[in-house]
């Protein structure tokens, strides 16, 4: 996994040998760390709306991701798969008769049931991307930042591994 992220921060900012835009790299163990720091005690319900919902379980010493989020007012996409892997993905909308918030709620207390859960905020690891620029930096380097920020946003959401924060 480190080595993707390297190779999506180098194929972003450069050569990270390059004197102009060095990056560092601090990986405390991206979630490989805390197969068993996920707690059940909290009924998890999705109800307001653009919330989120990630859920992890251990199987046969595989980490299992399962997650969902509203897409819009009329529908939701879940999400799921083994972390580090992109998974599958499916939109759950909302019938005439039928509210897609219940579906992703039935859908959310069968995984629970199961034996998913939420990870301990305690126990999250964090990677810090820096790199060097002049100053305050240019427009460039803001473009370059934003950039970087999406696709990692991305490579992680889409692989259950997390998200970035500015």
């Amino acid at each position: 996994m480190a080595k993707l992220l390297r190779q999506v921060a180098v194929s972003l900012c450069g050569s990270l040998k390059d004197n102009a835009m060095k990056m560092k790299f601090y990986i405390l163990t991206i979630l490989a760390f805390s197969f068993f720091s996920c707690s059940t005690d909290k009924k998890q319900t999705i109800e307001d709306s653009n919330s989120m919902l990630k859920l992890y379980k251990r199987i046969d010493n595989q980490l299992y991701y399962w997650e969902t989020w509203d897409k819009n007012e009329k529908s939701a996409i879940v999400h799921w798969g083994i972390v580090g892997q992109t998974g599958q993905n499916r939109e759950v909308k909302s019938g005439l008769f039928s509210d897609f918030r219940k579906a992703v709620q039935k859908e959310i207390d069968e995984k629970l049931k199961e034996g998913y859960a939420e990870f301990d905020e305690d126990n999250y690891a964090f990677l810090d991307i820096e790199y060097k620029v002049d100053g305050f930096g240019t427009e460039k380097d803001l473009d370059k930042r934003h950039r970087l920020e999406e696709k990692m946003d991305e490579v992680l959401g889409w692989t259950g591994l997390g998200h970035t924060d500015g």
